[in-house]
């Protein structure tokens, strides 16, 4: 399980007075409410959407961490291959390698996700590149950008703050996000209506 992080958005959120949330439920969801009904919203999803907006904007740089023993990665005569033609591109997604002995040593990972998803996400990026001999880079890069996200993001189980659903909500009422990168919904609301109809008020 991951500690809550500090200033973990980029932006300087300003709660909607009319928008109030009320708790974290299930390890996953922020639940609020607002004049007109109450929301959910999944801070996976959302957080995912904030930082692939991010990594976009930034033209593809993300910031790196250097781990503390390099990691060796077992890759085949193809994803060296990879490696080697896309370094330039895969040092601005975050990763440093070494090579050793005709291995590769992960020396640096993108910033935010455990040394567990280092070289899983490096191996789909890897994927992602070799499609993109036969798919449109732009497409690419765009799936790329959300794998990492992805893997930043906050998950399931996660230490996560009402003050940090607060910011959150804020954000995304502020950008209007309705959908993660992958095309999920991140908030789903009902009426106080709604409501009054299910319980025959």
């Amino acid at each position: 399980m991951r500690a809550a992080r500090a200033n973990e958005f980029s932006l300087e959120p300003i709660q909607p007075e009319s928008q109030r949330v009320l708790a974290i439920v299930g390890r996953r969801y922020v639940l609020g409410e607002d004049p007109d009904g109450v929301f959910f919203i999944d801070f996976h999803a959302a957080h995912e959407r904030l930082l692939f907006d991010e990594i976009a904007a930034n033209n593809g740089k993300v910031a790196s961490q250097e781990v503390l023993e390099p990691i060796p990665i077992h890759l085949t005569p193809l994803q060296t291959n990879l490696i080697e033609e896309h370094r330039l591109a895969l040092e601005q997604f975050g990763f440093r390698f070494k090579k050793q002995d005709q291995r590769y040593l992960l020396e640096s990972i993108p910033k935010k996700i455990g040394l567990q998803d280092g070289e899983p996400i490096l191996l789909d990026i890897l994927e992602e590149l070799r499609l993109s001999t036969i798919e449109p880079m732009p497409e690419v890069f765009r799936r790329i950008f959300a794998s990492v996200a992805c893997k930043q993001a906050f998950r399931t189980g996660d230490t996560f703050t009402v003050a940090q659903a607060e910011d959150l909500v804020s954000l995304i009422e502020r950008k209007g996000i309705t959908t993660c990168p992958h095309g999920r919904p991140v908030r789903f609301r009902l009426t106080f209506k709604e409501l009054d109809r299910f319980f025959e008020r």
